[in-house]
């Protein structure tokens, strides 16, 4: 079966405005689906193999060998000797624990300036909240 065009779902649409939201980062099709790149290099991309849509990620190889002992998880084809995993997303998935993994992986391919820009942005202070209004009394 193999690689084939990936269906598009809300996960594509969630995944590109995370990908996109981190600084330095295209998107790039190839090999028939969507991949997010940082300085040029690819660090997630969102596909389907044999059927199921996955997102792919780097990680070390020690943290790739723990993942793939979870069913949700898969060695990736052709780059799994880099250390790269890719995460079944359909039909329920836990969202935070693949923003992490994603996270991860656009650390460890980034430039340092990048990466400093992003805790730069990371730590900034949240805006003011707006106090709540109050209801008129009569």
């Amino acid at each position: 079966m193999g690689h084939r065009p990936p269906r598009t779902s809300a996960t594509l649409d969630r995944l590109r405005e995370l990908c996109l939201s981190l600084p330095g980062t295209t998107e790039k099709a190839s090999w028939g689906h969507p991949n997010f790149c940082v300085a040029g290099k690819i660090f997630a991309s969102y596909g389907e193999y044999d059927g199921r849509l996955n997102v792919g990620f780097k990680t070390s190889k020690e943290h790739q060998a723990e993942l793939v002992r979870d069913a949700r998880y898969f060695v990736a084809p052709y780059v799994g000797k880099h250390g790269w995993v890719c995460q079944l997303v359909e039909p329920a998935f836990p969202w935070r624990e693949l923003e992490a993994h994603v996270l991860d992986s656009y650390r460890r391919i980034a430039p340092k300036s990048l990466l400093a820009d992003l805790d730069r942005a990371s730590s900034a202070p949240e805006p003011p909240k707006r106090a709540p209004r109050r209801s008129k009394k009569a």
